[in-house]
């Protein structure tokens, strides 16, 4: 309950999310490695992501505030403009390397930690984790240009 900020819904779902994924991955776990550790790291990037997501619908809210040229939209229009904002980001992602796209895709969507992106594809941490460095530097910078949003917001939407 702590990390869900109270939200018990929200709780209930990542717990339910976490085992069901550890028992989709279960014959890839270490038995070296511990279980709590495991749960930890997924129970972390899957609310990363949740906020992360939470972050992209206030920005778009915010940035319809701060333009009061274009009409503040709810509903369809709204939706479609969250949408084009995930294509540009979509866009961008494909913009870098591709070992650098994997590992990032490996990260933020597959939720894996930098030791299983670093098993699985059979490279060092400490390059797993550069090139996470690097693919969210190159997104903060094209978000900044494209969006003009504050490096704080940007923190939160891509969860450096």
């Amino acid at each position: 309950m702590k990390i869900s900020h109270g939200d018990s819904y929200l709780a209930e779902e990542m717990v339910q999310t976490v085992f069901l994924k550890v028992w989709k991955n279960r014959e890839q776990l270490d038995p070296k490695l511990s279980f709590g550790a495991y749960l930890c790291t997924i129970a972390k990037n899957l609310l990363t992501n949740h906020y992360q997501h939470k972050m992209m619908e206030i920005l778009y809210i915010e940035q319809q505030i701060d333009h009061p040229g274009t009409p503040y939209a709810r509903g369809t229009d709204e939706v479609v403009e969250y949408h084009l904002l995930e294509e540009f980001v979509d866009s961008l992602i494909q913009q870098m390397p591709e070992g650098r796209q994997r590992i990032y895709k490996l990260s933020r969507q597959s939720h894996l930690s930098n030791r299983e992106i670093a098993d699985q594809l059979q490279i060092s941490e400490n390059t797993v984790e550069s090139q996470l460095t690097k693919a969210i530097s190159f997104l903060r910078k094209r978000l900044k240009d494209q969006y003009d949003l504050g490096l704080l917001a940007l923190s939160c939407l891509l969860n450096s």
